[in-house]
């Protein structure tokens, strides 16, 4: 009797520790309309920005540097989170890994070129960012959304 008292009263706690745990981590990727929401590496909410306003993602040790525009201004925005956590976040909206240390906006890039030294730059629609670098392991995944 002792075991079934312990499991009835017990059960119902486990139950709401699972559901707020998973609520906790798994947060949806959009929110109210359309719009990408960014948490932290505590998954707190940091920031929520339409995605089609994101230029370039650029990790910067534990921290990603999220450049973006606001009207026609163009805002940084930092936040602690890994660069792998941000590409699954963002690649519904076609922000795609470009290089080890960068992700871009595949709507906001005006073309690829190649440089004298052989390196792949990405030039994006907007004046005053300067052209994101595309490594070899990721050119062809690139060339593919061009």
């Amino acid at each position: 009797a002792m075991l079934y008292l312990s499991g009835v009263t017990v059960f119902p706690y486990v139950i709401f520790f699972l559901l707020l745990k998973s609520s906790i981590l798994e947060h949806p990727a959009t929110g109210d309309g359309g719009l990408l929401h960014f948490y932290d590496d505590k998954h707190r909410l940091k920031f929520v920005v339409d995605p089609t306003q994101i230029l370039y993602i650029q990790a910067e040790e534990n921290y990603c540097l999220i450049c973006y525009t606001d009207g026609e201004k163009l805002k940084r925005f930092t936040l602690r989170i890994t660069m792998a956590r941000l590409e699954e976040r963002c690649a519904p909206y076609k922000i795609v890994r470009c290089h080890r240390s960068y992700c871009v906006n595949m709507s906001r890039v005006k073309g690829m070129r190649r440089e004298a030294d052989k390196t792949n730059l990405l030039e994006l629609n907007v004046d005053g960012v300067d052209a994101i670098p595309v490594s070899d392991r990721y050119s062809s995944k690139v060339s593919e959304m061009l």
